[in-house]
């Protein structure tokens, strides 16, 4: 025998026609119809008050801990005006900037962002494992100035069809962004002066994280160029990231995506129009704008300057005296013992320092930097440490 089915409707309306008829007492009724007479006197109640039998709604009527009209109404508004900027900053500049003592929870401000179709879902990426990186391989931070990074995001095209080059330098551990700069090409001269601008104003770091490309790195001798040998002669480490491998310089990446969304999109008419346009997102990105890394504080307020200042005349190499020393040409040459051997034109006017190998071979250094060696048997240019060795 099949389950008799009861619809809970048909069920209150045969209750009221047979409470209507006057058959049999209350009582009796409820306990027909398995309810209890509070029950019954319930939908009586609702019947005679014309409500309907009908499920109410059981949302609270009633929430002590609603989040008040008028800071929603400003959480919104600061959506709008940051249309990248998530839950966790929006509420830190309620806290902050707008004095709201008691502000929503970051996943109740995510909750109404959604209902108000200001957050989309998106589908998470798997992320594919790009191998561990080996923590001595690059220099981690521990205060500010002690690792900058300095990076080309790619380029774009302005209204006017003119090529952008941003150059960007930020400070890893404060996450603070030194300078902005654009070019209609991606030289060494520009990036220099650029840098030396940079150098003035905020002081030395110890290190420089970069990429292998230009004009950061070479094939040449050491991989470095004429900009990151100047660094060497300032005393600031180069700190070069493994080929195809840009996560090992996440936080700047991730620093190029925020710029490419609030201040390349759309792009300006102009480079001048582009320069001051990425001004006034540096100056809000730094000063405004939290930032989940540093418990949503601001770089502006974790970054000071280097006390290590530019010198005036630019510092050149010392060797121990047991060492030779030589001058290399602007064309990348340098005199030993009436030969010319080539090293590179990166180490144009700087000073090098030969010293004799227990196998006769001559080590070239820059600095205390060994940069390769050369054989006087066939002292045609300088090659690399591993090429004496094979």
């Amino acid at each position: 025998m099949p389950w008799k089915k009861v619809n809970p409707m048909e069920e209150r309306a045969r209750f009221i026609v047979e409470l209507s008829q006057r058959r049999e007492s209350f009582a009796a009724l409820c306990r027909k119809y398995g309810i209890s007479r509070e029950t019954g006197y319930k939908w009586l109640r609702r019947y005679q008050a014309g409500e309907g039998l009908g499920e109410r709604s059981r949302v609270a009527r009633h929430c002590p801990h609603k989040t008040p009209d008028a800071v929603v109404t400003l959480l919104l508004a600061l959506r709008q005006e940051n249309p990248y900027w998530g839950p966790k900053k929006l509420v830190r500049l309620l806290q902050d900037v707008h004095g709201i003592e008691y502000p929503p929870a970051k996943s109740t401000a995510g909750d109404i962002l959604k209902r108000h179709g200001l957050i989309t879902a998106t589908k998470a990426k798997r992320r594919q494992s790009g191998g561990r990186l080996r923590r001595e391989d690059l220099r981690q931070p521990k205060q500010a100035n002690d690792v900058w990074s300095a990076d080309y995001k790619g380029w774009f095209r302005l209204e006017d069809r003119s090529i952008c080059h941003p150059l960007t330098i930020s400070d890893i551990f404060s996450r603070y962004v030194l300078g902005c700069y654009v070019f209609p090409t991606q030289t060494l001269e520009r990036t220099k002066e650029a840098m030396r601008r940079v150098f003035m104003r905020y002081g030395l770091p110890r290190a420089i994280r970069v990429d292998n490309g230009t004009p950061f790195g070479s094939t040449g001798i050491a991989g470095l160029t004429g900009l990151s040998v100047w660094w060497l002669q300032l005393g600031i480490v180069v700190d070069f990231i493994a080929p195809g491998k840009p996560e090992q310089n996440g936080c700047h990446e991730r620093m190029h995506r925020t710029l490419k969304l609030e201040a390349t999109i759309p792009p300006s008419a102009n480079l001048r129009e582009q320069q001051e346009r990425l001004e006034s997102w540096r100056e809000r990105f730094n000063s405004h704008r939290p930032h989940e890394a540093l418990d949503q504080a601001t770089p502006a307020s974790i970054y000071r300057p280097s006390s290590r200042r530019l010198p005036r005349n630019e510092p050149c190499f010392e060797y121990p005296s047991s060492f030779e020393s030589r001058t290399v040409r602007r064309d990348g040459m340098f005199n030993w013992e009436g030969r010319q051997i080539f090293l590179g034109e990166a180490f144009a006017k700087c000073r090098i320092g030969l010293t004799r190998n227990y196998d006769d071979r001559w080590l070239v250094y820059l600095g205390e930097h060994l940069l390769g060696g050369f054989c006087p048997k066939d002292p045609k240019r300088v090659v690399p440490v591993r090429s004496l060795i094979s």
